[in-house]
């Protein structure tokens, strides 16, 4: 694993003690130097792959400082500047030395002085450090054998196909408003067969017993008329009262779930050396309201390889980011395999240089080649991810 000696001046320990999480997640071996004597230092540097500057005032005129990036120059290591504060007027004129300065003149510096919450800054550090560390990208190695091989999508593939069917709301508001109305006209019928009184009139025989008296009376019109009022009437109040609310229950459903969903993209990525990078992708998303699965943020417990598969069939986006090493990995391209069976939409984001080209891609995972491609740069990282946004993912 790549190793990353930091040399910086005391005074900018907030500064570095703010970048150093973010940097021992993409990179396994961060040295900082500040608190080291000056032999030790020198072996560190000696043993590692790059060196960071951490430009200011205070290590412009440190001599710890200045004797790192001297000793980084003379054993031939390529120094990174990262700006944590801007220099002063009265300090512009002062330069390290020439070996110094060619080594810097390499890369140009990142400027972080307004913080690190800018994601295009920091994109542009990460892709720096990477396009020094990493070596010309080699052959593509054959799938591996022991590589766990993509479920089909027998079972996926309708869940996601009845996922984009589905049945106007009003259509089911109508189907079940005449129900409630036949239901209704059902119960006001039965009621009315139940309260209704026989017919007697002149043509019907009674037959008594002998000396038994037998006394029939018509029908009383407004007896009826008040058992009517008394059972239907408030039937059918209670009914058209129903319907009412479930009406009024099934509009603000309708409404709550006809407020557009914002896509969810599933970022796939080689963790060395794309975490950095991928942060700030999925940070530059969420500003513009698209959620992001990521697995460091979106994986708190449970069986990795099952949510991982989970998060792949429910996302709307599949985005892999592809620098020169990432499809050496045997996870990631599981990942993109999944994708490209479930026929997701993918954007491939090329990073660190990545082109597709005969044997860039493995023979397993090629399909990838033919999506359109965005390529990502810290000069125009912003354009990219408005494109990735707005015409690729399509939030407006």
């Amino acid at each position: 694993m790549p190793q990353i000696y930091v040399s910086y001046d005391p005074a900018d320990s907030a500064f570095v003690e703010a970048l150093t999480p973010s940097l021992e997640k993409n990179y396994d071996n961060v040295i900082l130097g500040a608190s080291l004597d000056a032999a030790a230092a020198s072996q560190q540097i000696a043993s590692s792959d790059l060196v960071l500057y951490v430009e200011s005032p205070a290590a412009l005129r440190s001599e710890r400082v200045q004797a790192n990036l001297a000793e980084a120059a003379r054993l031939g290591k390529p120094i990174q500047a990262v700006i944590a504060d801007l220099l002063t007027d009265t300090l512009a004129g002062i330069a390290p030395g020439a070996e110094v300065q060619r080594e810097l003149d390499t890369s140009p510096p990142v400027d972080l002085s307004s913080g690190l919450d800018n994601n295009r800054q920091l994109f542009a550090l990460y892709s720096a450090i990477n396009q020094t560390l990493q070596p010309p990208p080699p052959a593509p190695e054959p799938p591996s054998p022991a590589a766990p091989a993509p479920r089909r999508a027998e079972a996926a593939i309708p869940a996601a196909a009845s996922a984009r069917f589905r049945i106007p709301t009003w259509v089911v508001i109508l189907i079940i408003l005449v129900i409630l109305l036949l239901i209704g006209a059902a119960i006001v019928l039965l009621s009315s067969a139940g309260l209704s009184t026989p017919d007697v009139g002149p043509d019907v025989t009674v037959t008594a017993p002998p000396g038994v008296e037998v006394t029939v009376e018509p029908p009383d019109p407004q007896t009826e008329a008040d058992q009517m009022a008394t059972v239907i009437l408030p039937l059918a109040i209670a009914i058209v009262g129903f319907s009412v609310i479930a009406i009024t229950l099934l509009l603000s459903i309708r409404q709550r779930f006809s407020e557009v969903k914002a896509p969810l993209v599933f970022l796939s990525y080689r963790r060395d050396p794309s975490w950095g990078q991928a942060r700030c992708i999925a940070d530059s998303l969420r500003e513009k309201g698209i959620q992001v699965f990521m697995d460091v943020d979106s994986i708190d417990e449970g069986r990795f390889a099952e949510i991982i598969e989970q998060a792949i069939r429910s996302c709307d986006h599949f985005v892999p980011i592809l620098a020169p090493t990432t499809l050496q990995s045997d996870w990631v391209r599981r990942e993109i395999k999944e994708a490209l069976v479930l026929d997701k939409p993918i954007i491939p984001l090329l990073v660190d240089g990545f082109q597709f080209g005969s044997g860039a891609v493995p023979d397993d995972v090629k399909e990838i080649a033919s999506h359109n491609a965005i390529t990502v740069t810290h000069e125009f990282y912003d354009a990219a991810m408005e494109r990735l946004a707005t015409r690729f993912i399509k939030t407006r």
